[in-house]
């Protein structure tokens, strides 16, 4: 909300920029409706927000859906050399946590 409402403001907009500048990952958490939502009558099977990186190498946001989780991810291919190696590194390591968190 922090970055709409300074993104808003045209003097702060390069001040805001300046300071993620040298920070590797945003992440933001979106928490979606906890039950089924539909859109023309149809059912949304799932929702992906994406954020601006704001300087950032990347920017990883987490909505759900009625109790299910999806991330989306914007990516500075200039700060990352391979995109495809990060995004299948962070789906082992999501379910590595999902593995744990099932045996717990």
């Amino acid at each position: 909300m922090l970055t709409i409402a300074l993104g808003l403001l045209p003097a702060t907009v390069g001040v805001f920029e300046m300071m993620q500048k040298g920070v590797d990952i945003i992440a933001t958490d979106i928490p979606g409706p906890p039950t089924e939502a539909h859109f023309a009558s149809a059912r949304i099977e799932a929702r992906y927000a994406f954020a601006p990186t704001s300087g950032a190498a990347l920017n990883a946001t987490p909505v759900s859906l009625a109790g299910g989780p999806s991330i989306g991810l914007t990516i500075d291919t200039g700060a990352v050399a391979d995109p495809v190696v990060l995004i299948e590194c962070l789906g082992r390591g999501l379910d590595d946590v999902a593995s744990a968190a099932a045996t717990a």
